[in-house]
């Protein structure tokens, strides 16, 4: 009897052993997948088109990081059947999801079905800096100077005018990391509980 109780409280302590493994090993496993994610997302954002990708490129990329997701609240953190959120990508700038689903009639999908609304005076200087960065070259004759170069205020205005009016593209960054990642996080958590098990027993 007395062998049988100091069974049944070894079984208890594994099973309280395991538990903890697993959320131990599966926690480091979704922070690594979920570091890639933040790693990708801000690759991504220096590769978009978008002026305000392309100029508040520090200030959008900057602010993509790998958090606890018990650290955010639930409307940072959106969680489905198949999401581990220990962690989560964080991205804190405050115009990040203008540029992931766009705004105004140009808007292409959002969270939670909100609604974007163009901005009425979007920032002509920034474009002017995207102008100048990009080289680009308008497609209206009535932006290029007498001796053939471009008037890039008068465009960026035109530009700006033209997102106030209609609005921005979508130019997702954040959902195709995601993706790209979303398989190693489901095959992570079972490395995580396959690990939990080597170590318990």
């Amino acid at each position: 009897m007395a062998r049988a109780g100091r069974d049944l409280r070894q079984a208890a302590a594994d099973v309280q052993r395991l538990a903890e493994n697993i959320e131990h090993f599966v926690n480091i496993n979704i922070r690594q997948v979920m570091d890639r994610v933040s790693s990708a997302t801000r690759q991504n954002v220096a590769r978009g088109p978008s002026p305000y990708q392309q100029i508040v490129t520090g200030t959008l990329r900057q602010s993509v990081e790998t958090r606890r997701a018990s650290e955010l609240s639930l409307d940072d953190v959106e969680l489905g059947d198949d999401t581990y959120a220990s962690w989560a990508t964080h991205i804190g700038a405050p115009h990040a999801a203008y540029v992931e689903y766009g705004t105004g009639a140009r808007q292409s999908g959002s969270p939670n079905g909100q609604r974007f609304r163009a901005p009425s005076v979007p920032p002509t200087m920034s474009i002017l800096r995207w102008v100048r960065l990009k080289g680009v070259q308008p497609r209206n004759p009535v932006y290029i100077n007498d001796d053939g170069t471009t008037d890039e205020l008068g465009l960026a205005h035109a530009i700006a005018q033209s997102i106030a009016q209609h609005g921005s593209h979508a130019h997702p960054y954040a959902r195709p990391a995601w993706h790209e990642n979303r398989e190693d996080i489901k095959r992570s958590h079972k490395q995580g509980v396959k690990r939990a098990l080597r170590a318990t027993f």
